[in-house]
């Protein structure tokens, strides 16, 4: 099977808001996801990253998870510039306009029937929120 991009701009208000699944694994076998350039761009609140296995006994909260804050932004092929507020580690790239410094993950692995999903809190500004990522199945 051929690797997947996925792209997606929304956010904040106009129904952008809310638990969005981004992608269900379904290939039979795992997946690798690729965070290429996912933040937000403007507004307030944060934007929560969880994945895994949906049939997990505590649910939703089963799920691991990662947050950003509103105006971070992170990737794996992510060009920083800025003159404060930034770091680059072996490729990796974030970028906080303030706040506390976040650690988050540049790729992750999906089992079969796992899922990642995103909540986006609705004080992110509309158009705010960003992601493209890609999804490479594993060889079985």
């Amino acid at each position: 099977m051929a690797a997947t991009v996925i792209n997606y701009r929304g956010g904040g208000g106009s129904g952008g808001y809310g638990v969005h699944t981004i992608y269900t694994n379904s290939t039979g076998g795992n997946v690798r996801i690729i965070f290429q350039d996912c933040g937000s761009m403007g507004g307030s609140g944060n934007i929560v990253f969880r994945y895994g296995d949906p049939s997990h006994a505590g649910g939703e909260n089963g799920l691991i998870y990662f947050t950003l804050p509103a105006n971070t932004r992170f990737g794996k092929n992510l060009a920083v510039c800025s003159p404060s507020n930034t770091f680059s580690l072996g490729g990796n790239g974030a970028y906080a306009t303030g706040g506390a410094p976040v650690a988050v993950p540049t790729e992750i692995m999906l089992a079969d029937t796992h899922i990642l999903k995103v909540d986006v809190a609705s004080g992110i500004d509309d158009w705010g929120f960003q992601y493209s990522i890609l999804v490479i199945p594993e060889g079985n």
